[in-house]
């Protein structure tokens, strides 16, 4: 993936814009009593549009499939040399972390390919089990995968090329927490630390599940 630098301003502000600027309600969204945590808690629960996806198992996956648990989303791609994979790295961590910990049932994690030209089921199922058997790797067509990424206030650019040639995908690095109500609950922003997306996530659901 190539690292949003000044590009970045640039597309946030056009996604913002297209989103009705739901990533500024995610940064203000916020009240007092809210747990001091490096993500952003979001206390009216957003919307994920119901679109129909695959599982790299070759399911249908629609985000109806998240209702139940919490779940931790990552746009990326398999092609991607550096960010996305050291991110899978760190979700991995915090996973295990999470569990070992023992305050709270870990998160389902779903890896949502932004490059579905080439992030075939059979090639997400070679990949993202790779670094937990328990991750989900979802793809499916162009104009779903956007809408999905703009309702989370994901910056995307996929680039109108061969699928043959050699290229990357912009696309932000956030992580969004989904909570059992299929609803977006919060995000973790870049850099991520696994020890913190850890502490965060555990603050997170005892927060909004007391009981």
């Amino acid at each position: 993936m190539k690292a949003f630098k000044t590009p970045l301003i640039i597309v946030l502000a056009l996604v913002f814009a297209a989103t009705g600027g739901l990533a500024a309600h995610f940064l203000t969204d916020r009240t007092v009593g809210t747990p001091d945590t490096e993500a952003v808690i979001l206390e009216q629960p957003r919307l994920i549009p119901d679109r129909i996806l695959l599982d790299h198992h070759g399911s249908a996956w629609s985000p109806k499939r998240l209702e139940g648990q919490w779940t931790l989303i990552f746009f990326g791609f398999t092609h991607c040399p550096d960010i996305c994979p050291e991110t899978m790295v760190v979700i991995n961590q915090a996973h295990r972390m999470i569990e070992e910990n023992g305050k709270a049932l870990p998160p389902s994690v779903v890896f949502i390919s932004v490059d579905p030209a080439r992030d075939t089921p059979e090639r997400l199922a070679n990949y993202v089990p790779y670094f937990n058997q328990s991750f989900l790797g979802v793809t499916g067509d162009q104009e779903d995968i956007e809408e999905l990424a703009s309702a989370m206030a994901v910056p995307l650019q996929i680039p109108d090329v061969d699928p043959d040639q050699d290229y990357e995908v912009d696309h932000g690095s956030q992580l969004i927490l989904v909570g059992p109500d299929g609803h977006i609950r919060a995000f973790f922003t870049a850099p991520h630390h696994p020890r913190q997306i850890a502490q965060d996530y555990e603050a997170i659901v005892r927060y909004l599940n007391p009981s």
